[in-house]
């Protein structure tokens, strides 16, 4: 393998490590707004199945997507299925449109977000 080769190489993969690094702190970030809006904690956002969990949930999943996660990229993060995460957010952007409390954390969560 030639010198240039390698160089470019290693570049790449110092860049692939920074993306990972940003995107861990971006859903980082993400995961503590929605905590704080919701003031439910990760444990039970992914665990429980009461319906302020799985608002909490919806909620999740709507930030990441806007902050510009794919669907397997969310499935990643979160451990959990790609067709649950597409089901999530489908049936997010509903109730964040029709539920003025959802609406409400939304906003909060996007104003800590900028």
């Amino acid at each position: 393998m030639s010198d240039s080769l390698r160089n470019d190489a290693w570049a790449s993969f110092v860049v692939l490590i920074i993306i990972i690094k940003m995107k861990k702190e971006l859903f980082n970030k993400c995961l503590e707004a929605v905590e704080d809006a919701t003031d439910i904690r990760w444990h039970k956002v992914t665990q429980s199945r009461t319906d302020e969990a799985v608002c909490a949930r919806m909620l999740l999943v709507r930030v990441l997507t806007d902050a510009g996660f794919s669907e397997s990229d969310i499935a990643e993060y979160t451990f959990m299925k790609q067709q649950r995460i597409n089901y999530l957010k489908n049936e997010g952007m509903m109730r964040i449109e029709h539920n003025r409390l959802m609406r409400k954390m939304y906003d909060e969560i996007r104003q800590k977000m900028q």
